[in-house]
């Protein structure tokens, strides 16, 4: 310290008194602006809510979250099972998976959308409501049809309510606090990863593979009972009318087709449907790619308001940053049905297999 203390007092001597005052100005300047509080720059105040309101409106969330990102691995281990039971074919075999998937990702930037024309409170109980009718229709299924139908709806309501989640933290909390909020349900989406080919397996082995959709009713039913009386957004909602004309509908039929051609064109050549030499295969992968990069020129040089390469609206950055998350989610849902023994015959194998392949 006297070392550094003598070497600015020799500074100050050299270069002259003004320039010295100079310095120990800038100094000081320097000190304040480092103990300024940093400002933000958004006007946005919350609403206030006390903390138990806040922790079970959290909670609520969460719970759907939790069950939304649970169904895309816990079909994993009890498919063999399934099946073996609703005589599912090769092709069949794949979309039970496929379908829950694709339809969460088409219908994120809709669902987005339709909570900034009908409020967020409606937007994340319908889809939580639609999630739920999709969860009895699998658990009912008789057949691979039925169930494929099932996961389809279940992915309609699943892919709102990750958006929707995300989007009414954005609105119940300050810029400042949101960070430790959107990091909750990143846990939340992992704990769900872990847990889900693990549960799969317990269900067909202790029960019946059926519960791996009956025990999504309760709890969501529990969060949207909690949902109705607890949450309290209030937004600004667009007019019906403008509000689905400002929707790509065009943007959003290029994906869908693209990514459906893209998949079915895999699973036809990895289900053994067809071989991948195939004019069938070919076609379907080519004009799959060629349907998405489409897309991808409508979004960036065409669409008004795009849902996917807009500006960084909080519905926007979400769908962004959670990609490598579902990409990464759907990979080890793949990874966990395509390794697993083909002849697993029962639910005490598939209880075992998750248990060796699981987290």
């Amino acid at each position: 310290m006297s070392s550094l203390s003598k070497t600015q007092s020799v500074e100050k001597d050299t270069v002259g008194p003004d320039a010295a005052a100079s310095i120990h100005d800038e100094e000081s300047s320097g000190a304040s602006l480092a103990l300024e509080h940093v400002q933000t720059g958004t006007s946005y105040k919350p609403p206030v809510m006390k903390k138990w309101h806040r922790r079970l409106v959290m909670l609520s969330l969460c719970l759907t979250l939790f069950l939304g990102a649970l169904d895309i691995t816990i079909i994993a281990t009890a498919l063999p099972t399934i099946a073996e039971q609703l005589h599912v074919t090769a092709q069949e075999y794949a979309w039970i998976g496929s379908g829950y998937t694709l339809s969460t990702t088409a219908s994120t930037p809709v669902w987005a959308k339709l909570s900034d024309i009908f409020g967020r409170k409606a937007t994340i109980m319908t889809t939580t409501a639609i999630f739920m009718i999709g969860s009895l229709i699998c658990a009912l299924a008789n057949s691979s049809t039925m169930l494929i139908a099932g996961r389809v709806v279940q992915g309609l309501g699943g892919g709102g309510s990750m958006v929707l989640v995300t989007i009414i933290i954005g609105d119940l909390f300050s810029l400042a606090d949101r960070a430790k909020y959107y990091g909750l349900t990143g846990i939340v989406f992992g704990i769900a990863s872990a847990v889900g080919p693990v549960l799969g397996g317990v269900f067909t082995q202790a029960v019946n593979w059926r519960w791996c959709f009956y025990i999504n009713l309760p709890f969501d039913g529990i969060a949207l009972i909690v949902l109705f009386f607890a949450l309290k957004v209030e937004t600004k909602k667009e007019p019906v009318i403008e509000g689905l004309r400002t929707l790509d509908w065009t943007g959003f039929a290029l994906i869908i087709g693209g990514t459906i051609c893209f998949l079915y064109g895999l699973e036809a050549g990895s289900g053994g449907l067809a071989p991948w030499g195939s004019a069938k295969v070919i076609c379907l992968i080519v004009f799959g790619l060629l349907i998405l990069a489409l897309f991808m020129v409508w979004e960036a040089k065409y669409a008004k308001n795009p849902p996917y390469f807009g500006h960084l609206s909080v519905a926007g950055t979400e769908k962004h940053v959670s990609a490598p998350g579902r990409v990464v989610m759907v990979t080890r849902r793949r990874v966990l049905t395509w390794v697993k023994p083909r002849d697993v015959a029962n639910g005490q194998d598939d209880g075992n297999s998750a248990l060796q392949n699981g987290p």
